[in-house]
């Protein structure tokens, strides 16, 4: 007797093959795998979870928040030990967005077969501007040390471009669930 797994929902059939339909997604026989061992199963398992984009892409969208949310601390409270908090914050999100992008880019390539579409581009763009955008905070703010205790102008500057990295990567965020969201879906179409 034979385990077998649902490749759409992780449903376990046990027998000689795999079922005709599958009982809780629907899918046909086509879509199920043989399971080898628990070893390997859970190593397989590891390897579908534990996604380089995924891991990564949580850095930004939990840093950068954060970030703002020093930076109004720092202004509320005119400490600067929250803006160099905020400025830490930024320069790891500022190391991070490269690899989130090209691990990004690499699983379009590979899981979606590179398909153009309205979301995957709009993706790629916002990407790269969150790239952008993200270093030139942290090099305005390395080349100008004392840009939080200047001017009003260039303080409100500042940290709008901070909230508009916030937008970005909560955009980011939400495009990316969209697709994580609708492609099993499409996956287990007949």
């Amino acid at each position: 007797m034979s385990r077998w797994r649902c490749v759409v929902c992780d449903y376990i059939h046990e027998g000689e093959g795999p079922p005709e339909i599958c009982p809780r997604c629907g899918v046909d026989a086509s879509l199920f795998v043989r399971v080898e061992s628990p070893l390997r199963e859970l190593v397989r398992e590891f390897r579908e979870i534990v996604v380089p984009h995924v891991v990564l892409s949580h850095f930004p969208a939990a840093l950068l928040p954060v970030a703002a949310l020093f930076l109004a601390l720092a202004m509320i409270f005119d400490d600067p030990f929250f803006e160099k908090a905020a400025y830490a914050m930024l320069c790891l999100s500022a190391l991070s967005v490269p690899a989130v992008w090209f691990t990004g880019f690499s699983d379009w390539r590979r899981l979606y077969r590179a398909k153009i579409a309205p979301v995957f581009q709009l993706k790629k763009a916002l990407g790269l501007l969150l790239v952008a955008l993200c270093w030139v905070a942290v090099v305005w703010r390395f080349f100008d040390t004392d840009l939080w205790y200047e001017v009003l102008w260039k303080k409100s500057l500042y940290g709008l471009l901070i909230m508009a990295l916030v937008a970005l990567v909560t955009l980011l965020g939400h495009y990316g669930a969209k697709i994580v969201h609708l492609w099993p879906t499409e996956k287990g179409k007949k």
